[in-house]
């Protein structure tokens, strides 16, 4: 297992400080004083290769195992994107017939922990044909060729319609 360092997004709809499990996490990985973590709204934990907020990984002896000497030797120590192991061990972590989807990084999808204070708009996400096609159409609003399946799985109580 290679542990990562996941990337905190504060919305305003997100729970405030220490009632968020998002805020609870962010708090033992970030530096930020007691005044501004107890008035942060905390909305996700993003835990992937996106390029707007990729997760990280400590090169330590703890993932020796799972890169390659060199890599290790270069990186030693150092913070470095997900995508970077990923990218540079494709072989070891992909099957070789998969490709990378544009605008994800190299994982097609994102794992999300969302701390939700406040109702949320409905979203609706074309499917992957049409994801590709609006993407290439306009990248500056459909940033991401990939489809976004979602689904819920409630942690702490949670309200759905």
């Amino acid at each position: 297992m290679i542990p990562i360092l996941a990337c905190v997004q504060k919305y305003h709809w997100g729970r405030i400080g220490s009632s968020s499990l998002v805020g609870r996490y962010a708090q033992k990985t970030e530096e930020e004083n007691k005044v501004e973590f107890e008035n942060t709204h905390y909305a996700e934990l993003w835990m992937g290769t996106h390029p707007k907020s990729p997760s990280m990984v400590k090169i330590d002896e703890g993932i020796q195992e799972f890169i390659s000497k060199e890599f290790y030797d270069e990186f030693r120590d150092k913070l470095v994107e997900l995508d970077l192991i990923i990218e540079s061990h494709k072989d070891k972590f992909f099957n070789s017939n998969l490709d990378n989807v544009a605008g994800s990084g190299s994982l097609p999808f994102l794992f999300k922990i969302l701390s939700v204070d406040t109702s949320l708009s409905i979203q609706a996400h074309p499917h992957k044909e049409l994801a590709e096609k609006l993407n290439e159409q306009f990248p500056d609003i459909y940033k991401d060729a990939n489809h976004k399946p979602e689904m819920i799985i409630a942690v702490t109580e949670f309200e759905a319609l």
